[in-house]
């Protein structure tokens, strides 16, 4: 798959890290996809894989209560959600600015639990892309450690790294005795 390049204002401006002509934008613009084939990517997706928090920051605050729990979850290129993105390239700042989002009964806005398209979890691509305390990070907020790829692989099993093999397996192992 080649790698797409943003088509809306809002998602060039997102990668670029223009929070002042994202500023001019409306709402509606803050939260739109990027028509392609294969998915498009939200704004903050865009933000996310680019590694600019500021631009993070400034749509989580400016999308509307009512949108974030479908925008921080929407599904964009090949059916990777912003949390997604910054588990394969281990911003773990992206992560948290995520994680930390609550709904108005307290339960986190971030699904930490949503496969691609091809079935790569995050806890997948953070094993994979041997990002340590990514992997951390998804454990301790409570990442599944028995998801399968297309291939059938758990994250532990889709690792090169042992430290986090074996981190992912002593998790699962309290979570049995637990």
């Amino acid at each position: 798959y080649s790698t797409p390049e943003p088509k809306t204002i809002a998602g060039q401006a997102s990668v670029q890290g223009d929070i002042a002509k994202l500023s001019t934008l409306t709402q509606e613009e803050l939260v739109a996809q990027d028509e392609n084939h294969l998915g498009g990517n939200t704004p903050l997706i865009w933000a996310v894989d680019a590694g600019q928090l500021e631009v993070v920051d400034y749509l989580l605050q400016n999308v509307g209560e009512e949108n974030l729990k479908d925008y921080v979850n929407a599904r964009g290129y090949l059916g990777a959600t912003a949390f997604c993105r910054a588990c394969q390239r281990g911003n773990v700042d992206a992560m948290q600015r995520l994680l930390t989002l609550k709904t108005t009964d307290d339960s986190m806005v971030a699904d930490i639990n949503i496969p691609n398209d091809k079935m790569q979890y995050p806890l997948h691509f953070a094993a994979f892309k041997r990002h340590r305390e990514a992997v951390s990070v998804l454990l301790e907020n409570g990442a599944d450690t028995l998801v399968l790829d297309r291939k059938g692989r758990t994250p532990a099993e889709d690792t090169a790294d042992e430290v986090i093999r074996d981190t992912i397996l002593s998790e699962r192992r309290k979570g049995i005795s637990g």
